[in-house]
């Protein structure tokens, strides 16, 4: 007995030799320890959301050994449950949906999930209001005493929209003297079309019936506050929403415009493996211009300078890995990451 297992000893000993033997010989670098399949849930086909999931999905699984499936949802509400199961381990959020999520904030999540973590926020959304191109009203600060859409209930994250523009001018909610209840955006244009509001929020620019909109009367988004003073009145509402200039020809716009503007995060769990968050990001890096054939706007804002940004959850360590790794990494943003970490590390106390 005593000399088979000396001889088992022996042998494991001679087995580990070996290992770090070929390992030295290969580098000294161990594989990355990566599963065969990833699950991403995301919103339903045809968003913008399932369209960068789809194109996630096909590089990450041309470019790693992983296969990646795409699950449509009715959105994070649905998938997010399913992350803290460990059946998704990928999602896509937008910067606000994150901030609430992590944080279980009313009246779009009553839970927090403060392990929430970001591979990559991509700058895709940008919304506003609009009013007819003859009316007197040229920026949000003219809202005041005038009649708009408002409520909201069916699309709850279409108010939290409307709010963090309105800071850009200083304003809130309580600045707006007459509000005309609706259930979501579609009702909105509608009671603006038939004049029983002023003002609207229909979402971006691109929206498909603002065009129909336009033709009828004419119509024009009003101006946010794009100065420092304003982005930081909206970044302190919630942290990676801002405010940014869009140009004239950009769906509707007639000249360029300051609108509100927030990013699609491929959100993961802080307990997603480091290799397995460095690889997705490296290869999402890496060939990031074949997003760009998917779609308009994953052509113009799918960009390497605008996607290493703070957001409204920290970055998964395994993605800041690469990201230092790449030289997109600055010290500031190290800054804000620390601020996050220790965040969301309270949310988790709680």
């Amino acid at each position: 007995m005593i000399v088979a297992a000396t001889t088992k000893r022996s042998r494991s000993v001679l087995v580990g030799f070996l290992t770090l033997a070929l390992g030295s010989l290969s580098g000294g670098a161990a594989a990355p320890k990566l599963p065969r399949d990833l699950v991403i849930g995301t919103a339903q086909t045809g968003t913008t959301h399932y369209l960068g999931s789809s194109a996630v999905a096909k590089i990450v699984g041309s470019a790693t050994p992983m296969r990646v499936t795409v699950e449509a949802t009715r959105g994070p509400a649905v998938w997010l449950p399913r992350m803290d199961q460990g059946t998704v381990d990928l999602g896509t959020l937008s910067t606000i949906d994150g901030y609430y999520a992590a944080r279980g904030l009313a009246p779009l999540y009553d839970k927090p999930r403060p392990w929430l973590r970001t591979l990559q926020p991509v700058p895709l959304f940008n919304t506003g209001t609009i009013v007819r191109q003859a009316s007197n009203l040229l920026t949000l600060s003219d809202l005041k005493g005038k009649r708009i859409a408002w409520g909201y209930a069916g699309i709850p994250v279409a108010m939290i929209n409307v709010e963090a523009m309105l800071r850009s001018a200083g304003l809130t909610s309580k600045d707006l003297d007459t509000r005309v209840s609706v259930p979501g955006t579609d009702e909105g244009m509608t009671a603006f079309a038939e004049g029983r509001v002023e003002a609207t929020f229909p979402g971006a620019p691109t929206v498909a019936r603002l065009r129909e909109l336009d033709a009828a009367f004419g119509i024009r988004f009003l101006q946010g506050d794009c100065s420092p003073e304003g982005k930081k009145r909206v970044e302190e509402f919630i942290p990676g929403v801002t405010m940014a200039v869009y140009p004239a020809g950009y769906g509707v716009l007639k000249e360029d415009t300051c609108l509100l503007a927030h990013y699609m995060n491929l959100a993961v769990s802080k307990n997603m493996l480091d290799d397995v968050a460095y690889a997705v990001t490296k290869a999402v890096w890496e060939k990031m211009e074949e997003t760009h054939a998917v779609h308009a706007d994953f052509k113009r804002y799918w960009k390497r300078e605008s996607v290493v940004v703070p957001q409204s959850i920290p970055y998964h360590p395994g993605a800041v890995r690469f990201y230092k790794e790449a030289g997109a990494w600055k010290p500031a943003l190290e800054q804000y990451q620390q601020k996050m970490l220790k965040e969301l590390a309270a949310w988790e106390r709680k």
